[in-house]
């Protein structure tokens, strides 16, 4: 937009109209505000600034205050020290009190309208980002793959995917809005990343791959000398070359409202349960770690004699989506990949 146009449109919107137009079009940054509820010496979380240092292999001569004055996210004010809102979200010890919609919601679904797991993940970035992490690779599935003499289990979505598309929704999400959070949903047949914050209305969805959008450039910043992200622009750009190579579904991007979508769709091959109980649906959408299990495990889990859990399993090594592992009398059941 040039400077004239913007003008003539300024000139038209009221003092609320104009805010809420600088924030949607970037032109003021939410994570470079300076937080002077209190110092940095009083809420700082010198645990999380020395993780930071670790994984970006920072030197040690610096002080924390010299360090993070240096990145751009604690400023002087009256002699006194105060963190950036970016500040407080990475290093502040309760970032959650100032900023109570910077969270996670993760939601492991049955289905789009039963929550079998729900969990609510607070704290610095950095922590919430391992730990939505964490939850994701949990409830995932994996194939076996035989790798020269070895067999190992691989996981439905390679680790970079996951990590890029949950650190892109934490780095760009709008903090301005404080009616929703960043909500990760594992769905049967798909994982959808949400975050508050459409893209600017200067660049289209399908361009976003390999350029870069900035909400947050501190943020952003931060999590790129971690090393959680490569050069800005590149990330979405790496999440479809990886998913290409791997011979998975593209990624889909989407606006609804006032959110950005990213989804990821699961291997026809391991999603494909047609013809199948409630239970038998249920059982493909447990963790890894559930498997193997015998006729017990099902029946204590559903709540169901072994002779009901006997037939559901039976039904299943028909269709081909279990395997029968034995060791001499003891028999139990391991998922099917195809």
């Amino acid at each position: 937009m040039s400077n004239l146009t913007l003008m003539k449109t300024l000139q038209k919107l009221t003092r609320e109209e104009i805010l809420a137009f600088a924030i949607r079009e970037n032109r003021i940054l939410f994570d470079s505000q300076l937080y002077v509820d209190r110092t940095a010496r009083e809420c700082l979380n010198k645990r999380q600034v020395e993780i930071f240092r670790q994984r970006a292999r920072l030197e040690e001569s610096l002080d924390n205050e010299q360090l993070l004055q240096n990145l751009g996210c604690l400023k002087f004010q009256n002699h006194r020290p105060y963190l950036t809102f970016a500040g407080v979200l990475l290093f502040g010890e309760d970032p959650q009190v100032p900023f109570p919609q910077a969270t996670i919601t993760l939601l492991h679904m049955e289905d789009a309208a039963t929550i079998l797991e729900q969990k609510i993940l607070k704290g610095p970035l950095f922590e919430q980002v391992e730990n939505a992490y964490s939850f994701l690779k949990s409830h995932l599935r994996t194939r076996p793959e035989i790798r020269g003499l070895q067999r190992e289990e691989v996981p439905e979505f390679p680790e970079p995917v996951l990590r890029e598309l949950v650190v892109n929704a934490v780095v760009h999400r709008d903090y301005f809005e404080k009616a929703a959070d960043i909500t990760i949903k594992i769905l049967r047949t798909q994982i959808e990343f949400s975050n508050p914050g459409r893209v600017s209305s200067t660049i289209p969805l399908q361009s976003l791959y390999g350029r870069s959008f900035r909400r947050n450039p501190l943020i952003a910043d931060f999590f790129y000398r971690a090393r959680y992200i490569e050069r800005a622009g590149t990330g979405l750009l790496r999440v479809r070359e990886i998913l290409h190579k791997a011979g998975l579904p593209p990624l889909e991007l989407a606006e609804e409202g006032p959110f950005f979508i990213a989804t990821l769709f699961r291997p026809e091959s391991l999603t494909a349960l047609t013809d199948l109980n409630e239970r038998q649906n249920r059982l493909f959408a447990f963790s890894a770690d559930f498997f193997p299990f015998n006729t017990r495990d099902y029946a204590r889990k559903f709540g169901v004699s072994e002779r009901m859990a006997r037939l559901d399993i039976q039904d299943l090594v028909k269709k081909g989506m279990l395997l029968v592992q034995r060791e001499g009398r003891r028999i139990h059941y391991q998922r099917a990949h195809h």
